[in-house]
């Protein structure tokens, strides 16, 4: 009779330690729900607008003269940005710029400018740049 319990014993303890036989059922696979997003609208294109400006230095001065161009007609003013190296920035706008006129950033001492950024105003509401230079 020991025997008998001790074996019942036995196989109660192993069925206990050894749990179940078969893997727990595997849950199926959770795909994420994409959001409902809206056509993202266009922006109609333009072609770009053809303007010559020039820009230099000399010794107390950085000039930018206007030469005229394909889209004068549509040209209403100049923004024009002068980075300086030293810090400084000098911004000034130009209301119907006169072609062949030379606009003058005048200096106290040497001219220090870094860049000068030119960007066109023009009629139809678009602004574009028009020279980006690097002294």
């Amino acid at each position: 009779m020991r025997r008998i319990c001790l074996l019942t014993i036995l196989i109660v303890v192993s069925i206990l330690a050894c749990g179940c036989t078969e893997s727990p059922a595997k849950p199926a696979p959770v795909t994420p729900a994409l959001p409902v997003t809206s056509p993202i609208p266009v922006a109609p294109v333009t072609t770009l607008k053809q303007i010559d400006v020039t820009a230099w230095t000399t010794k107390h001065s950085a000039i930018l003269q206007y030469n005229g161009g394909k889209d004068t007609s549509g040209l209403t003013a100049l923004k024009v940005q002068i980075d300086n190296q030293n810090g400084p920035v000098i911004k000034r706008a130009f209301v119907a710029p006169v072609i062949g006129k030379e606009y003058e950033f005048p200096y106290t001492g040497t001219p220090d400018a870094r860049t000068i950024n030119v960007i066109g105003v023009f009629s139809d509401g678009t602004e574009q740049t028009i020279l980006l230079k690097y002294f």
